[in-house]
């Protein structure tokens, strides 16, 4: 299947989908710890319904927030 350049350009970049920076997001390499390549990762993510990116981000956050508040778990 070939992608057009109408295709590349209508993808969100990885980084603005899991709303970080585009340095935070190589810093980090989120693909590595999910173990795949970076290119599969990102289309990952394209292919995510924004509700369910959106759920994601808020227990993210709400872990940070209680282990912020009581420490953490260990």
């Amino acid at each position: 299947m070939m992608v057009t350049l109408k295709d590349q350009l209508s993808r969100e970049k990885p980084w603005a989908i899991l709303g970080i920076t585009r340095k935070k997001y190589d810093t980090i390499k989120p693909w590595k710890k999910a173990g795949m390549s970076k290119e599969k990762y990102a289309e990952m993510l394209n292919l995510m319904p924004h509700e369910a990116m959106q759920i994601l981000k808020d227990e993210a956050d709400a872990e940070i927030l209680v282990e912020s508040i009581f420490g953490s778990r260990e």
